[in-house]
């Protein structure tokens, strides 16, 4: 009887062992198996040797068109907050992580539908924990990191598409048909091929093909636990990188391979000869300047915000066509003895961008209730400087209504 039992439970292993291997080979790749790393070129990368004094620049010379999109405010459209926007085929896709869900505008800011539903089902998400759109198969991605699931949807909404995760990863983009994640410090110790890099290149179905950024267990058990808000950025055709492995580096990416694309150079170096952790040690210190992350580029111009003090973010702009830099204090000194009109992005004077949102137009997010306050400050003689088509803007504007993009592009400089 007991040689009875023992072979029943060695006929039960083979089955587990079988169904496990069958799993390993569904997945196109065992969780075991070795995966390269991606080459590593020299590339040619722009040196950014960042002022240690603010330069300073009228508004008015320096923003070339401007234009206002009024995302629509409707009861099935209130926006919590843009984490994201995504411009493309004529259609404005706002990524709304506080009230986890993507809205789809017209370019005129004409609410148009809601992609995509929260709930327990196959095709519905838990919680959005990232969104991108596919601009080479007309998708849109929604990474739902509670559920475990990517889900992808046609510019109308519907599901073409649905995965579980393979493995942790906080966001991802494509590039061409691959996908690029990020997994930052997230443990995947169930699949040790993967675990302790930041980046995977994968196929459409998340098999990893190549692996990058690999940072030691010491790192993952510090206090280190900081990441960039967006560390994958997509501008055009372009696909960039930043971590704080490398805090003054940011990375290009291509299929195979990756190469510094900007370097940042400080008066003062604080990274020179440092291992990760040490660096992790480093960056929990104020330092007079820094850079950690924020990052957007158009063809012709690239934006970096540089922390001064450890408080205040300004922008570094720089032209990748003549090497002129502009950071930080952007003056406004209009004329009141022959005033002309003004837009209002020159009047308010921030334009800090907080996305790319095409190859030419940068575009900052703006809180209606933020907008009517700074008009409220000015004295008349500079409200009265305000041009008319923005001045009727700012009239009718409800403070509790959804947010408004200021898109424009930049003179050369």
């Amino acid at each position: 009887m007991k040689l009875y039992f023992l072979g029943i439970l060695a006929f039960f292993c083979f089955l587990v062992s079988c169904s496990s291997k069958k799993r390993d080979n569904d997945l196109g790749y065992s969780s075991n198996s070795e995966i390269k790393y991606l080459a590593e070129t020299k590339g040619d990368p722009i040196i950014v040797k960042v002022p240690s004094v603010l330069s300073s620049m009228k508004k008015e010379s320096l923003v070339k068109n401007f234009s206002v999109i009024e995302l629509e405010t409707t009861e099935e459209s209130l926006i919590g907050n843009v984490e994201q926007v995504f411009l493309d085929s004529g259609f404005l896709f706002i990524f709304d992580r506080k009230n986890n869900a993507i809205l789809k505008f017209d370019e005129k800011g004409h609410f148009l539908k809601t992609i995509g539903k929260k709930g327990q089902g196959p095709s519905e998400y838990i919680s959005l924990s990232d969104a991108t759109l596919n601009k080479d198969k007309h998708v849109l991605s929604a990474l739902d990191l509670d559920g475990r699931k990517l889900i992808t949807y046609d510019y109308d909404g519907n599901v073409v598409g649905r995965q579980q995760l393979r493995f942790l990863f906080n966001s991802h983009r494509y590039l061409k048909d691959k996908l690029i994640l990020n997994t930052g410090l997230y443990t995947n110790i169930n699949t040790p091929a993967v675990d302790l890099n930041q980046l995977i290149v994968a196929d459409s179905i998340q098999n990893p093909i190549y692996k990058s950024f690999q940072y030691g267990t010491a790192l993952r058990k510090s206090e280190f636990v900081r990441s960039s808000q967006y560390p994958l950025m997509e501008f055009g055709k372009n696909l960039y990188y930043f971590t704080l492995l490398s805090p003054d580096t940011v990375w290009s990416i291509a299929e195979k391979s990756k190469e510094p694309a900007f370097v940042l150079h400080f008066q003062k170096n604080y990274f020179d000869d440092l291992d990760q952790l040490e660096i992790s040690k480093e960056l929990m210190k104020p330092r007079d300047q820094a850079f950690e992350g924020y990052f957007s580029a158009t063809d012709d111009v690239a934006c970096f915000g540089i922390i001064e003090n450890s408080r205040y973010v300004f922008p570094l702009f720089y032209s990748k066509k003549t090497g002129n830099m502009i950071f930080g204090s952007l003056t406004g000194e209009y004329s009141l003895q022959n005033p002309t009109p003004q837009r209002l992005i020159n009047l308010i004077g921030d334009i800090m961008p907080s996305f790319a949102i095409d190859n030419e137009r940068f575009c900052k997010v703006w809180e209606p209730f933020l907008i009517k306050n700074i008009v409220r400050s000015w004295d008349e003689r500079k409200r009265s400087l305000l041009d008319k088509s923005d001045k009727k803007l700012v009239d009718n504007l409800k403070e509790d209504g959804n947010p408004i993009l200021f898109v424009y592009n930049l003179n050369k400089f």
